[in-house]
C-alpha cells in the first residue's frame, strides 16, 4: 500500500489503485488539451481567421468550447485579445508555423 494513504483506515489497496490512476488523469487531459490546442492554431495560422465562430465550425466545438480554446490560443500568445468594438475576430500575433513550433515546444517543457 502506497505511504501516503497508510494513515487513513478506511482506505483499502483497491481504493489505493484508484487514487493511483486518478493521478494519471490530469496529465492525460492535459496533453488532449494541448493536441487541440496546437489543432486550433494550425487553423487560425493557415486560414488567418481566429474567431470563436470559425473555431466552433471548424473543429465542431460549440460555444463554450470554442471560448474557451480562443482564451488559450490568447494565453499562448497566438491571438490577441478580445476587442471592445464588438468584432468578433480577434488579431492574429503568429504568422509562421515555425512560430507555432517554438511555443509549442515551450508548452510541452513545462510541466
Amino acid at each position: 500500500m502506497n505511504n501516503a494513504y497508510k494513515s487513513d483506515k478506511n482506505v483499502t489497496e483497491a481504493n489505493v489503485e484508484q487514487m493511483d490512476a486518478i493521478k494519471i488523469i490530469p496529465q492525460t487531459r492535459r496533453q488532449q488539451i494541448i493536441e487541440r490546442l496546437k489543432e486550433a492554431a494550425f487553423i487560425v495560422v493557415l486560414t488567418q481567421k481566429a474567431s470563436v465562430l470559425y473555431l466552433k465550425k471548424r473543429m465542431g466545438l460549440n460555444n463554450m468550447q470554442a471560448e474557451k480554446m480562443m482564451n488559450r490560443l490568447e494565453s499562448a500568445g497566438i491571438v490577441g485579445p478580445k476587442r471592445d468594438t464588438g468584432i468578433e475576430s480577434r488579431d492574429i500575433l503568429v504568422s509562421t508555423i515555425d512560430e507555432l513550433d517554438r511555443i509549442f515546444e515551450k508548452i510541452s517543457e513545462t510541466k
